[in-house]
């Protein structure tokens, strides 16, 4: 983890830099993912986005390795943060599988 000066700890960027390509590509996917019952779609956005700014740091964890990708600690942030919503999509399925297939994603 890097450390931050207090000065940038509060940094945030406008979301309107982030209605490039990554943004509109995550609304898209977000209605894509409504046509299909099957499918859920978790957009990061939610997560760190309030509507107006996204943070891109939070303490002292920097959350974006560049200007569109996650860093390792904001990764874990965004999936911590998901992770009711991704047992419930996933717990199904693993409840479905074949014996031995449940083994397999317990060893990775």
């Amino acid at each position: 983890m890097f450390a931050i000066s207090k000065s940038n700890r509060e940094r945030c960027i406008s979301l309107k830099l982030k209605a490039g390509r990554g943004y509109e590509f995550n609304e898209w996917l977000a209605s894509v993912a409504k046509e299909f019952p099957n499918v859920t779609f978790l957009n990061p956005y939610d997560v760190l986005c309030d509507g107006s700014t996204c943070a891109t740091v939070r303490g002292q964890t920097i959350l974006y390795s560049d200007n569109t990708h996650l860093s390792v600690d904001g990764s874990r942030f965004v999936i911590a943060t998901f992770k009711e919503q991704i047992l419930a999509a996933i717990l199904p399925q693993i409840a479905k599988a074949p014996t031995g297939a449940t083994q397999r994603l317990e060893m990775r």
